[in-house]
Formats: C-alpha cells, sequence, structure tokens
C-alpha cells in the first residue's frame, strides 16, 4: 500500500507539469512571432543590399542613373531612413542634376548619422556636382577624418584638384586609394585621365586596360579608351569604344556626348547635332550636351541658338565652368569683347585655374590690343597645364589669330605636338601659322597631312584655299573655297575671300560684287566683306562709292583698321 507521503509528491510533480505546459501554450504564438520577426528582418536586411548592390551596378558600372535611383527606392520602401539608400539616391539625383531633391535626401542621412563616411562622401559629391568645389572638399575632409582611407573619398577630393589645376597633388590621392585597394575603378580611371591630360596617352591605356581587364562591362572606361584614340586622331576606333559603351548601356549619355563630339572634330556638325539631341531626350539637364550643341551651332554659324543653350546650362548651374567659358568664346567670335570677358571673369572667379577661360581671355586681350594683360593670363595657364597639348596649342592659336607673333606661336604648337604628334588641331594650327609667316608650301603640306586623317575638317579644307591664293594659285584656291562652302554656305568669311579672288585677282568685279552684296544682308558690318567691297570697288574706278565703304570702315572699327587679305586664315579651327 503507497503512503500519503508518496500521493502527495505524484500530485506535486503532475501539478508542477500541468503548469509548465500552460505556460507554453499561452508563450507559444509570442514565441513564434519573434522567431518569425528575427527572421523578417534578417530577410529584409539582405533584399535592402541586394537592392542597394543592384543600384550600385546601374549607377558605378553602367552609368544609368534612373534605373539606379529606382533600384535605391526600391531598398527606401522597406526603410525609409536607410542611410546608404539615401545617400546613394541623393548622389544619383545629383549626377542628373537634380540639387535640390539630392540635397535633401544627404541632409538626411546626415540627420540621421553626422559622422557617417557615406553620408558626408554623399554632401561632398552633391557639392562637387554643383560646382562648389570649396564646400565639397570640406566634407570630403570631414570623411577622411572619420575614415582616412576610405577610397571613395580619397579619389573624389582627388578629382577635385584636378579639375582645379593640381593634377600632382590628386595624382597622390589616387595613388594612396591605389595602395588600399588597387583594383578600385574610379582611381584606375581618374588616373588615366591625369595622364591622359599630360599627354602621355600609352600610359592612360594600360589604366584603361587595366580597367577593362577587371570588368569589360565598366562603361567609363570604354569611354575613356574612346576618348584617348580620338586624342591621337584615331577616331574611327574611338568610336568603336563608344559604340561598346551604348551597346551596354543605349542611355549612357557621356557616351553618346562623346561620339558627338569626335563627329563635331570631324567636320560632321548635323550627324553631331543627332547624337547630342538623343542625349538630350534622356537627360534634358545634361550640361555637357547643352554645351556641345552650342558648340556645334556657334560653329554652324547660328550664334542666337548656341547661346540660348549656354544659357540652359547656366540656369541648372551658374556655376558651370565651361558653359561660362564658352559662352565666353562665341562672344568674342561676334566680337562682342567687353562681354565675353564678364563671361571668362565669371569662370575664372570660381575656379581661377580653370585654363580654357584664362587661354581665351588671353586671347580675347590680344585682339584689343592688350598684349601685355594677355601674355599673363597665357603664362598662368601654362604654369597650371605645363605638360598639356591642348593648352599649347590653344595659346599657339589665338596667338595666330590676333597678333603677331608668329614665332612664339610655332613655338607652342610645336610644343603641343611634340607631347602629341596625332593632335589634329594642333597640325592645322601649325599650317595657320606657318601659311601667315609666309611658308605656303610647308603649310599645304601640313593641311595635306591634317586631310589625310579627317578628310572633312573644315579648317583645313578652307585654309588650304588661303595658302593656295597666297600663292597666286587662284582656281585652285576657288575648288578648296567652295568645297568648304558645302559644309559651311553661311561662312561669311569664305565667302569674303571668294569674291576677292573673282572680283580683285580673276576680274570678275560683277561675280564679286553680286556675292559681297547678297551676303552683306546676312551682315551688314562684316568687316571682310566691306574690305573687298572697297577694293573691287577701287579697280573699278568707283572713287565715291569706294571712299564711302571706307568711311563706314573707320567708323565701325576705327581709323587704324587693316584688311587683311589672304595672309591670315578665314575659318579657326574647332577647339576641342
Amino acid at each position: 500500500m503507497l503512503s500519503i507521503k508518496y500521493h502527495y509528491s505524484i500530485f506535486f510533480i503532475s501539478l508542477l507539469l500541468i503548469l509548465f505546459s500552460k505556460y507554453l501554450f499561452d508563450n507559444y504564438d509570442y514565441e513564434l512571432k519573434y522567431s518569425f520577426a528575427i527572421q523578417d528582418a534578417i530577410l529584409s536586411n539582405k533584399t535592402i543590399h541586394y537592392f542597394i548592390k543592384q543600384g550600385d551596378y546601374n549607377f558605378q558600372t553602367i552609368r544609368d542613373f534612373h534605373t539606379a535611383i529606382k533600384w535605391y527606392e526600391k531598398a527606401l520602401a522597406i526603410d525609409e531612413n536607410n542611410l546608404e539608400a539615401l545617400s546613394k539616391k541623393g548622389e544619383a539625383l545629383s549626377t542628373l542634376y537634380n540639387y535640390s531633391e539630392a540635397v535633401e535626401l544627404v541632409d538626411k542621412a546626415l540627420d540621421l548619422e553626422p559622422n557617417s563616411v557615406i553620408a558626408l562622401y554623399a554632401k561632398g559629391y552633391t557639392l562637387y556636382n554643383q560646382g562648389n568645389f570649396t564646400e565639397a572638399i570640406k566634407y570630403y575632409n570631414e570623411a577622411l577624418a572619420v575614415n582616412p582611407n576610405d577610397v571613395e573619398t580619397l579619389t573624389n577630393k582627388g578629382e577635385i584638384l584636378s579639375d582645379q589645376g593640381k593634377d600632382l597633388e590628386a595624382l597622390k590621392y589616387y595613388d594612396k586609394a591605389l595602395s588600399i585597394n588597387p583594383n578600385y575603378m574610379y582611381a584606375i580611371i581618374n588616373k588615366g585621365e591625369i595622364l591622359s591630360d599630360q599627354g602621355k596617352d600609352s600610359e592612360a591605356l594600360k589604366y584603361y586596360d587595366k580597367a577593362l581587364s577587371i570588368n569589360p562591362n565598366y562603361v567609363i572606361a570604354l569611354s575613356e579608351k574612346g576618348y584617348v584614340l580620338s586624342n591621337q586622331g584615331n577616331y574611327s576606333e574611338a568610336i568603336k569604344y563608344f559604340d561598346k559603351a551604348l551597346a551596354i548601356n543605349p542611355n549612357y549619355t557621356y557616351a553618346l556626348d562623346a561620339k558627338g563630339f569626335i563627329l563635331s572634330t570631324q567636320g560632321n556638325f548635323r550627324e553631331a547635332l543627332k547624337y547630342y539631341d538623343n542625349a538630350l531626350s534622356i537627360n534634358p539637364n545634361y550640361m555637357y550636351a547643352l554645351s556641345h550643341k552650342g558648340d556645334a551651332l556657334s560653329i554652324l554659324g547660328n550664334f542666337t541658338e548656341a547661346l540660348k543653350y549656354y544659357d540652359k546650362a547656366l540656369s541648372i548651374n551658374p556655376n558651370y565652368v565651361i558653359a561660362l567659358s564658352e559662352k565666353g568664346y562665341v562672344l568674342s567670335n561676334q566680337g562682342n569683347s567687353s562681354e565675353a570677358i564678364k563671361y571668362f571673369d565669371k569662370a575664372l572667379a570660381i575656379n581661377p585655374n580653370n585654363v580654357d577661360a584664362l587661354s581665351w581671355k588671353g586671347g580675347m586681350l590680344l585682339a584689343i590690343g592688350n598684349y601685355s594683360e594677355a601674355a599673363e593670363y597665357f603664362d598662368k595657364a601654362l604654369a597650371i597645364k605645363p605638360n598639356d597639348f591642348y593648352t599649347f596649342n590653344n595659346i599657339a592659336y589665338e596667338l595666330g589669330r590676333y597678333s603677331n607673333n608668329d614665332s612664339k606661336a610655332l613655338e607652342l604648337v610645336e610644343k603641343s605636338l611634340a607631347i602629341n604628334p596625332n593632335y589634329i588641331n594642333a597640325m592645322d594650327t601649325k599650317a595657320l601659322i606657318l601659311n601667315q609667316l609666309g611658308k605656303y608650301q610647308e603649310a599645304i603640306q601640313w593641311y595635306d597631312k591634317v586631310l589625310d586623317k579627317e578628310p572633312n575638317f573644315i579648317s583645313s579644307i578652307n585654309n588650304k584655299g588661303v595658302a593656295l591664293a597666297n600663292l597666286g594659285h587662284y582656281q585652285q584656291a576657288l575648288l578648296w573655297y567652295d568645297n568648304a562652302l558645302k559644309q559651311f554656305p553661311w561662312n561669311l568669311d569664305m565667302i569674303a575671300n571668294k569674291a576677292r579672288i573673282l572680283g580683285i585677282e580673276l576680274g570678275k568685279y560683277t561675280d564679286g560684287l553680286d556675292l559681297i552684296n547678297s551676303s552683306l544682308k546676312k551682315n551688314s558690318n562684316h568687316k571682310g566683306l566691306l574690305c573687298n567691297k572697297e577694293e573691287i570697288l577701287k579697280e573699278m574706278g568707283d572713287k565715291d562709292n569706294a571712299l564711302s565703304i571706307k568711311k563706314k570702315l573707320i567708323e565701325l572699327y576705327s581709323d587704324n583698321y587693316k584688311c587683311e587679305y589672304f595672309k591670315k586664315t578665314s575659318f579657326g579651327n574647332i577647339s576641342g
């Protein structure tokens, strides 16, 4: 018989089992929910990470900014305060020039985490895209104070320094980034760009090839390789690389714009406009395409429309130095020196080391006879870019265009060609200067070198006609002028030279005057047309009308105006 004590023990154990079972039943739902919550959080984080990585691929590798933004938005739909997605969406928006929304997102990220390197970098990147280099560097410095080895920030700080003409300092930052991560693509690409600017194209190509060996679909590397090949005068190969980039991303605006620029360099301006328009249909605020379309329109003689495109770029970003400089250059070509200088000064107030603005302002000062101040601007440009073939050529061209210092111009263009022997613009400039030194046969040889590479290079086509006219080969000169006028039927400088050959050199007075009078309807104050009209009228013995034209020239261009006929070029080369 069992004892009463034993019965109590059984009862107590049973009671404990009942109570424990009840606890498990009551808490089962809570534990299950807790377990599911952990799993959901893990899955959400994995999903957010995946969305951000997809955004990064579109942003960084194939440069499809709109698609990148969509991926970042998917991440933010799960977690609206995700700092990385906020920052990167802001960066992508700033690349599309949507500055207000970009700043709002980046500032939100910084409010969440003021010392976040990702957010500090994004703020600096957005300011950089707005042209505010000083403030951008402040944020990059803050990011580097938190993490001195952040390769992204190191590289972008180097990019600002490069834009300011401080290439040696920039290289230090790229090299530091590459010592931390030898495969960091942006640092590889940016180092290649500096080497290219220094005329070290073969070294630059090694860096782009290295980037492509890491990622063959990296469209920036494809496009930059195309850019270097174009500098070497290898336009057909260059276009192949832009086309490769566009096969990966047909909406890559940089490649569309760059292909348009090459077509412009080849003299195919109307085809180039199609590519600029394509880029602008994808991103109406793409400032490179706006500026380059303005350049093409100005070369085609449509100055009013060209200025509208520069103004549109400046309405998006008033600190856009390229558009300020290009607008100044077009105004200088229109003879509006005071307005041109204002725009060069605006550009230099933002970036005092912009070599284009320095060179072009120097040229404008030469044009108005301020030689000593012009020399100061040229010297400053050369001090900033002492090994840049592009800057040497720009200054040589301005000297050839506006001064009688042809020997200095020849010295500079020789330096440009020593750095880059295949730079077509420098070859054309050398021919121009040789022509002005009276070395007409040598000039023609150099024009032929250009035309062997690029048969449609418009300034060489026209200016070969100038050299032939200087040699007295007037019928041949007419053929070259007519060839040039097929591309540019509006160009009054070319028309003025053709009219002179007809009216003076060949004695066809009526043909010469008819051509001049019809062209003066387009611009009644064109110096070349008026000069040639005065000369033809004098040859015809019409002294009264010749004197009337002379008075107009003095009124327009002062007492010491000088009519220069064939010795000077009548059509400038294309900047680029």
